[in-house]
């Protein structure tokens, strides 16, 4: 991340230090009190230690005396709070991150598109904050810690000038200590950064490696060995960033500690000299020695503590980054707010629509200008790459428009509230998500409010041809799916994508149903009746809220039923018309049906 100005560094901080509070305000004040309690007693036993001494010299029993009560109560008490403020911050630590989880997953969901899961510098700015999401955890701790070596800092400094004012110098010779620490941390950040992709890489290589989802392609194809091989060369390439940056470092902190090394002889020099000549004890000697350790122990820990509280300002700064893209995302969303229509009457309009990914120059949808008529089925059609799914995402809003624009009946789509839009269509995708849930609530999901309604579940899958399936689950729909689960039903491609098609059929009156390649891992005949199916139920929808039915296929055999179908080809719209126009046109779609046709000949 770049440098932020001071005043955004400050705002970044407040957030950083409010989040133990947020998250629990008893333990977050509880364990600041006893870090206090804790460091002000052991600081004093350096105290306790020089009246001894010089109560043992002087054969003074009063010294001794209290010497001895100050350094049991001392060691007493510094002992019960390590305990308490150890106990409470385990808590704390685990309400932190559970309370910053809950952020993330909220502000990554919350944005109503996916483009941003296309944009390099969210997928390193994301990556990154999952990866050290942690260092928020000790927040709470790396506060107390800090205010300890504060009032600690604080304390011996007292301490010192009451043996000379001269003393208070010693502190000084802590600054490069404390410049390394910052800079060590700007270095290990560079490296992160630097290193994000490849950590990104590595990741996926091992879970390709380790998981099931590609064991059968792996020894298949013999990429056991491949594939530890390029994983060994991207994490080599994130160990030998990390080793530059760790000699870096420690170059740094060595340059500190003998800087300040150098101030600790001349500081412990000195008060021998005094008391030789008769200007100081031999207590404030010990006292010396043992407090300018401490000054020593103390800027490191408040470096390494300032170095803690950088990390994880930088992952705030993250967080927020995130935050404020959702927030100008909403803005955007929100600026007309008008309703989204009950029914349809005259379809989807798109004018001059173009579209390209983010981050991407060129166009995966040129010049589009075509009405989607109420009430009918649309299929598209179109080889690999034609930009039939992106199109269907830009319809569901999962991507804002560049070019054109996109009318539902007379009211421009982005100016209806995003939200309320998807409450009023529904889809299943061929990349179909494999939720490990309950088998009612895999399907259920699909209309939130009905989650626990069986029979609209059993519906659901009636209408999306999988009536039988609860009776293949051991426990019907109380089936627990997923092998990761002891008693979990690992299914079949072909049942999972019955179970998305159910969850997508949950919506009884949508005013666009998308199926998006929904039967691939379908044999040809069974997906032909199935789509005969889903013409069936377009036209009961079409009945009840003029509902458009965008079919979207590769196989052109199976959308002869389709009202209208638009044959895609590299982006643009290559013809349209019902099945026997275009088929008596003899372009595109008429060679590619042919084509296809052969093969089941």
């Amino acid at each position: 991340m770049r440098r932020l100005p001071l005043k955004k560094r400050l705002e970044l901080l407040t957030l950083l230090l409010s989040m133990p509070y947020r998250a629990d305000r008893v333990r977050t004040v509880g364990v600041l009190l006893l870090a206090i309690c804790q460091t002000a007693s052991l600081t004093l036993v350096a105290l306790w230690l020089k009246l001894l001494a010089d109560g043992v010299i002087r054969n003074d029993p009063t010294l001794v005396h209290w010497g001895a009560a100050g350094l049991i109560g001392s060691v007493t008490v510094a002992s019960i709070a390590n305990f308490l403020q150890y106990t409470m911050q385990e808590t704390l630590r685990d309400k932190t991150l559970l309370s910053f989880d809950l952020e993330l997953m909220d502000l990554s969901g919350g944005v109503h598109t996916i483009e941003h899961h296309e944009r390099p510098e969210y997928a390193t700015e994301l990556s990154i904050l999952r990866m050290n999401r942690t260092y928020l955890a000790f927040t709470g701790a790396a506060l107390a810690q800090n205010t300890q070596n504060a009032v600690q800092l604080a304390l011996v400094v007292g301490l010192l000038i009451s043996i000379h004012p001269l003393l208070v110098l010693l502190p000084a010779f802590a600054v490069p200590t404390l410049w390394a620490a910052r800079r060590n941390e700007d270095v290990r950040n560079r490296a992160d950064v630097d290193s994000a992709e490849d950590q990104r890489r590595a990741k996926h290589l091992l879970d390709m490696s380790t998981g099931a989802s590609a064991a059968k392609e792996i020894q298949l194809f013999g990429l056991a060995d491949e594939l530890l091989s390029m994983y060994t060369s991207v994490r080599r390439r994130v160990v030998a960033a990390m080793d530059r940056a760790n000699r870096r470092t420690t170059l740094n902190t060595v340059a500190g500690a003998a800087t300040f090394g150098f101030g600790y002889v001349i500081a412990v020099v000195f008060v021998v000299i005094q008391a030789t000549n008769r200007r100081a004890t031999p207590g404030d000697v010990l006292l010396t020695v043992n407090l300018a350790a401490q000054v020593l122990l103390t800027v490191r820990a408040l470096a390494d503590g300032a170095g803690v509280l950088q990390g994880c300002l930088r992952q705030v700064g993250r967080f927020v980054w995130l935050r404020d893209y959702r927030r100008d995302k909403a803005r955007t969303a929100s600026e007309d707010g008008a309703q989204t229509p009950r029914r349809l009457s005259l379809g989807i309009r798109l004018e001059n629509v173009s579209f390209a990914y983010p981050g991407t120059d060129e166009d995966v949808l040129r010049d589009l200008d075509i009405l989607l008529p109420a009430g009918k089925t649309v299929a598209l059609v179109g080889e690999n790459g034609a930009g039939k799914s992106t199109l269907v995402k830009l319809l569901l809003r999962l991507y804002d428009l560049q070019e054109g624009r996109v009318f539902v009946d007379d009211v421009e789509l982005a100016s209806l509230d995003p939200t309320r839009w998807r409450l009023a269509t529904s889809a299943g995708f061929q990349d179909f998500v494999r939720f490990e849930l309950m088998a009612s609530e895999v399907v259920g999901v699909g209309d939130l409010p009905r989650i626990g309604d069986e029979k609209a579940v059993l519906a659901a899958l009636g209408r999306a041809g999988a009536a039988e399936l609860p009776r293949e689950l051991p426990a019907s729909l109380h089936s627990q799916l997923g092998r990761r689960f002891d008693d979990g039903v690992e299914l079949s491609a072909g049942q999972w994508q019955k179970v998305a098609l159910g969850r997508a059929m949950m919506r009884e009156s949508p005013l666009l149903l998308v199926l998006d390649e929904p039967t691939a891992n379908i044999d040809a005949p069974t997906e032909y009746a199935l789509f005969q199916r889903y013409v069936g139920v377009a036209r009961e929808l079409a009945a009840v809220t003029g509902a458009i039915t965008v079919l979207v296929t590769h196989r052109f055999s199976t959308v002869r039923a389709a009202d209208l179908i638009i044959v895609l080809e590299k982006g643009r719209i290559a013809e349209f018309g019902g099945h026997d126009e275009l088929l008596a046109a003899g372009g595109l779609y008429a060679e590619l049906y042919e084509l296809q046709a052969r093969a089941y000949r």
